[in-house]
């Protein structure tokens, strides 16, 4: 079985499948400490702010593009709401979801994370899930291991890091601009 997300229920499965044991009534408990602060009351935090130039440092040192703002307010986002996860709320990769014990044994459905893009003319589609990321306007789909990395004529040109669960959770914010 499927769970389909868009917008807030990416953060929020995002939050559920690597909230320890996936004990959602645990999760649900912790949620109103987690909502104390708005993501932007983070910016003063020196632990946001080492991150962030950690991630900036992380995409220069393999020429990834620097989207600064977005970067800077997904770290927010991580710091806010996958604080459960200490050291790696700023990296759990989305593929790790797929490790989940409970999704493996069909307990859990699998989680499609759904984006929209939208150009002049057009939306476009982005399913992401913790086995492939693509789209059918791309006619396209990677490992999710892959999803970040450089493709060309749909061949792997230069691996960067994963996309992690911070950025793909602020990118559905981004879709109703």
């Amino acid at each position: 079985t499927y769970i389909s997300c868009l917008s807030g229920t990416i953060w929020s499965v995002g939050m559920w499948y690597s909230f320890p044991d996936q004990d959602l009534d645990a999760l649900l408990q912790r949620l109103p400490s987690l909502m104390g602060e708005t993501s932007h009351s983070f910016l003063k935090s020196g632990e946001v702010w080492s991150a962030y130039r950690e991630l900036q440092r992380q995409k220069k040192s393999v020429g990834m593009p620097r989207t600064r703002l977005s970067d800077l307010y997904a770290t927010c986002i991580a710091k806010q709401l996958l604080d459960y996860l200490g050291e790696e709320k700023y990296s759990y990769p989305i593929s790790r979801i797929a490790e989940v014990e409970k999704l493996q044994n069909g307990d859990l459905p699998i989680p499609l994370f759904s984006l929209v893009h939208q150009e002049p003319h057009h939306y476009e589609w982005l399913e992401i899930s913790p086995f492939e990321t693509g789209s059918d306007y791309l006619s396209a789909y990677v490992p999710q291991k892959g999803f970040g990395s450089s493709y060309v004529a749909g061949e792997l040109s230069f691996r960067h890091p994963e996309v992690t669960l911070g950025p793909v959770s602020y990118t559905h914010l981004r879709a109703h601009e």
